[in-house]
């Protein structure tokens, strides 16, 4: 399945488009715009605003997960997979949200 999802701590929150609500998420930004392009699609969809954390890669990401500072990272769902398929013990991926 394609669009974007969540990667998050296994038993995470989100589980649709509403988890995202009143919460903080990493976003790629490899390329400039890249992580406002993201928010902007979801603050789309969602009919409000995607409080966002600008992180280079994965990496990035997870450290804001294991620190706090996210609920997750937003990236699209194949991404997601390719990660899981290596590091996938202690995450998982949120059903797609777009």
């Amino acid at each position: 399945q394609g669009g974007l999802a969540v990667l998050q701590t296994r038993g995470g929150p989100v589980h649709g488009l509403d988890d995202l609500r009143g919460r903080r998420f990493a976003v790629l930004d490899r390329h400039e715009g890249d992580s406002d392009r993201t928010t902007q699609r979801l603050g789309a969809v969602l009919e409000a605003p995607l409080e966002a954390e600008p992180v280079e890669n994965f990496r990035a990401g997870i450290d804001a997960i294991e620190a706090g500072r996210v609920s997750g990272l937003v990236s699209e769902s194949a991404n997601i997979d390719v990660f899981l398929a290596r590091h996938g013990d202690d995450y998982e991926r949120s059903p797609p949200l777009t």
